[in-house]
């Protein structure tokens, strides 16, 4: 097998491990098996358990920077939809970098801190999303000063810890299950034009 395909293999069964099990719970054995390798060959291309955890994590905020792109591209919300959909396929697949982040963080306190700079960023962007819904006369009238912040925060803490809950309770998840529980928190909000254009929205996704 060339190298390369190696490396790509390796990273690919740590980020199912990860998931699956938390990162203190898979040894480079575990991948090394999972691959069909040898440990000391695992080791030719990550020396320790940290360089690989740090690989995957990167690779990871690369992922979450290119979602984060996708949510400055347009305002609709079908679009948002779309987007919610594009959130929900990442965190499959990297969910452990939430569900792990304490840990990460007593042991790569920089990791850790690159992924909270990168969600600080999503919560920021929910934030300006519900004010442009506002504005465009979408969402009502806040009901009390800082409604929509604190809408938003719920909405930040849905799409980050929606799925590994989801899958701890129930054992799997959708993307429509996904996207739904984040309107569920939008729904009571909006204004009669933003629930025509949610039904359109809920059609098109349909």
């Amino acid at each position: 097998m060339p190298r390369s395909q190696t490396k790509l293999k390796i990273i690919e069964a740590a980020l199912a491990l990860f998931a699956k099990q938390g990162v203190s719970q898979v040894k480079l054995q575990h991948i090394a098996d999972e691959v069909g390798i040898s440990v000391g060959n695992l080791a030719y291309h990550f020396k320790h358990k940290e360089e690989l955890i740090e690989t995957v994590h990167k690779q990871g905020l690369q992922a979450l920077e290119e979602v984060l792109k996708a949510f400055l591209e347009a305002p609709g919300f079908y679009d948002f939809d779309r987007q919610l959909s594009l959130f929900y396929h990442f965190s499959t697949r990297y969910h452990f970098c939430f569900s792990c982040n304490r840990e990460i963080h007593l042991h790569q306190p920089q990791l850790a801190a690159s992924w909270q700079d990168q969600l600080h960023k999503f919560f920021l962007q929910i934030c300006k999303r519900l004010d442009l819904y506002q504005k465009k006369g979408w969402l009502q009238t806040e009901w009390w000063d800082g409604c929509y912040e604190q809408l938003a925060h719920n909405i930040f803490l849905c799409c980050c810890y929606w799925l590994p809950q989801q899958q701890f309770v129930e054992g799997a998840s959708s993307s429509m299950a996904f996207r739904q529980a984040i309107w569920s928190q939008i729904r009571p909000y909006l204004s009669p034009q933003g629930n025509s254009l949610y039904a359109q929205t809920n059609q098109l996704a349909h």
